[in-house]
């Protein structure tokens, strides 16, 4: 009995998790709805932007439900640009959720669904979801600074901001302070003079970490949180609301002032209910610290509530996993299919150009009586052979070369120059059994003459 409260606890958190993947929002449906008109891709990836990252009462997995939604939606329309970003949206949420191999995965296919269809924004917001995705920090870093060039190219501020907000996050994991504070102001430049609220509220989170935990400047950071608390997206968006009163709570006890950490911790609270199983979890963690020397009552219970929630948030956290993973095994699916119906358009063609080789050599000994006409089929012959053996052997061929326009070219040229003495074997066979079918249709000819002629003469 003594475990109920517990066991009760663990299920009330379940099913409100339940209700909460399954609930819709108005707001994002219609900027869902918005994405069916929109112009082109770019108006697309803004509506994006502020579907998964501004709307204020979105769980974890309603991001999950809207970006397959967004997926959904584009494979529709047959918008390859918006099916790449919402799979590389996927990827990110599935590394959110700790597994990052299987976000990678869909991050990398998503990846080069981007260089096929060349759409430089879409392939920055790529890479900074294959970042997330990524252990290897400078390799991280390595697609981060390539998003930021695309980005500032194709002058999407917003992705610009996350791929600053990205390198400060990796700068900051390795301790190179003043490379972390330089993104982080970046961070706030384009965002102040962009007006970009998420990204005011997300600079100010940053450059007070920056401070306290890698300069040692308490007294900045809390006037960066302070700002960031007055914030609109600070008052209003759960999600960064606690973010905020969590790092205010982690830095006051830190110093020693429980009181303050405990105000701080108690408003978290009154959020719970919109908040993140992270920003839960943190919450309860606090609370466990707060009161660890001050009342062991209240120590034990958030001690009990803190491992409930954990246990809670593993057993969430594998349900969103499965969820997409579910997208995953669609997608592979999707490209078996893909593979197999070109396998097939391969064996036709294969199989036509067989055929005309045939009819041409049948033709070539019995009707064609002309070498013009060998010549042009010839050519043509040659033509589709040539056009065939590239469309099969591209794929390798970007793959063997790493995509260098120089190499793929000379690839090319060197299956030329073994098709041209092919061809003309070809032809000079050809041409040779024709005059040889001319001579002895000739021959005939004239037998048949000589013939008519006796039998005429007396």
């Amino acid at each position: 009995m003594k475990h109920m409260p517990r066991i009760a606890l663990s299920l009330l958190l379940i099913f409100l998790f339940a209700r909460s993947a399954s609930a819709q929002n108005p707001e994002a449906d219609s900027l869902l709805a918005g994405m069916r008109t929109a112009a082109g891709p770019s108006e697309r990836i803004a509506l994006l932007y502020k579907l998964l990252y501004e709307v204020p009462l979105l769980t974890q997995q309603q991001r999950i439900h809207y970006s397959k939604a967004i997926r959904v939606l584009s494979k529709e329309q047959g918008d390859k640009v918006m099916e790449s970003v919402a799979l590389a949206e996927l990827g990110d949420l599935l590394a959110y959720n700790g597994d990052r191999l299987q976000g990678a995965e869909l991050a990398y296919a998503a990846f080069e669904m981007a260089q096929e269809h060349g759409n430089e924004q879409a392939l920055a917001l790529i890479l900074i979801d294959l970042s997330r995705c990524l252990e290897d920090r400078s390799k991280a870093m390595a697609h981060l600074h390539t998003a930021l060039d695309l980005a500032k190219r194709s002058g999407d501020q917003y992705c610009t901001m996350w791929s600053y907000g990205n390198l400060c996050t990796r700068h900051s994991e390795a301790k190179q302070r003043d490379s972390a504070l330089y993104y982080a102001q970046r961070v706030y430049d384009i965002s102040m003079s962009e007006n970009l609220e998420v990204g005011q509220t997300y600079s100010y989170g940053m450059l007070a970490t920056t401070n306290y935990e890698l300069y040692g400047e308490k007294g900045i950071a809390y006037e960066y949180l302070k700002k960031a608390r007055a914030s609109r997206i600070g008052r209003t968006h759960p999600e960064h609301f606690m973010g905020i009163h969590g790092l205010l709570g982690k830095y006051h006890l830190k110093d020693g002032r429980l009181d303050s950490a405990l105000h701080y911790t108690d408003l978290m609270r009154t959020k719970q209910e919109y908040g993140g199983p992270s920003s839960v979890l943190l919450m309860y963690a606090l609370y466990k610290d707060i009161y660890a020397d001050r009342n062991s009552d209240s120590a034990l219970k958030y001690f009990r509530l803190y491992d409930t929630m954990k246990d809670s948030i593993a057993t969430m956290g594998k349900s969103q996993q499965l969820s997409l993973l579910l997208v995953k095994k669609e997608i592979e699916l999707e490209q078996r299919h893909a593979a197999r119906a070109q396998d097939l358009q391969f064996a036709f063609i294969a199989v036509g150009i067989l055929a005309f080789v045939i009819i041409f050599l049948l033709l070539s000994r019995s009707v064609i009586t002309n070498t013009r006409v060998i010549s042009f089929l010839g050519v043509v012959a040659l033509l589709i052979v040539f056009e065939f053996l590239n469309l099969l052997l591209h794929p390798f061929l970007e793959k063997v070369t790493h995509h260098s326009p120089a190499l793929m070219l000379l690839a090319l040229v060197c299956i030329a120059a073994l098709l041209v003495p092919l061809h003309h074997k070809l032809e000079k066979w050809a041409t040779a059994k024709l005059i040889e079918k001319n001579k002895a249709i000739r021959l005939t000819q004239a037998k048949k003459t000589i013939e008519q002629l006796e039998k005429q003469s007396p």
